[in-house]
């Protein structure tokens, strides 16, 4: 996966973390964050690496379709470059403080 791929898929975990089961929190977690491999996770929970494999991208195809669907990270990402185009300092102090 490429690092931008990787940076996309965190960030959309930010966004939709609690719309995951509490398992497949850990699973990312150990897998994104703790940069853990397959076999490693797997060898934790006493389950296949190619359970751990297909979970893994169940996750990743379910924060994709969140985001799709409820496009909190895209619309944030929008904000944020009209909120860059404000010249007005009093006014941007105001809204950056909402």
């Amino acid at each position: 996966m490429l690092n931008e791929d990787r940076f996309y898929i965190i960030t959309l975990y930010d966004y939709y973390e609690s719309l995951l089961t509490d398992k497949q929190q850990e699973y990312f977690k150990m897998y994104f964050f703790n940069d853990l491999s397959l076999a490693e996770i797997a060898d934790e929970f006493k389950v296949s690496r190619a359970a751990i494999q297909d979970s893994i991208k169940k996750i990743i195809k379910d924060l994709k379709y969140y985001e799709d669907n409820l496009q909190l990270y895209i619309n944030a990402k929008r904000r944020l470059a009209l909120y860059e185009q404000i010249d007005n300092a009093a006014l941007k102090a105001k809204l950056f403080s909402l």
